[in-house]
């Protein structure tokens, strides 16, 4: 499955990715390319008990929209 498009908080909590070949429900422990200036940033969607954050190593933040692809060939780390 392949989904590029807006990442957005829905009002149950939970992120979903938006896109031109439909839309996806992501959840704790996907993994996902974010797109930032330039450049994409392989990511993982975590829960910390309350709301859900993106990953990175020695980057995380809490995102309302963010742009995003979705991929199977993105490796889980």
């Amino acid at each position: 499955m392949r989904i590029e498009g807006y990442m957005k908080i829905q009002p149950n909590g939970r992120y979903r990715l938006f896109g031109e070949e439909g839309s996806c429900e992501l959840t704790c422990g996907d993994c996902l390319e974010v797109r930032i200036e330039d450049s994409w940033v392989t990511m993982r969607l975590e829960h910390d008990g309350e709301r859900y954050y993106l990953l990175n190593d020695g980057l995380s933040f809490y995102p309302k929209r963010v742009y995003a692809r979705l991929n199977d060939n993105v490796t889980r780390f």
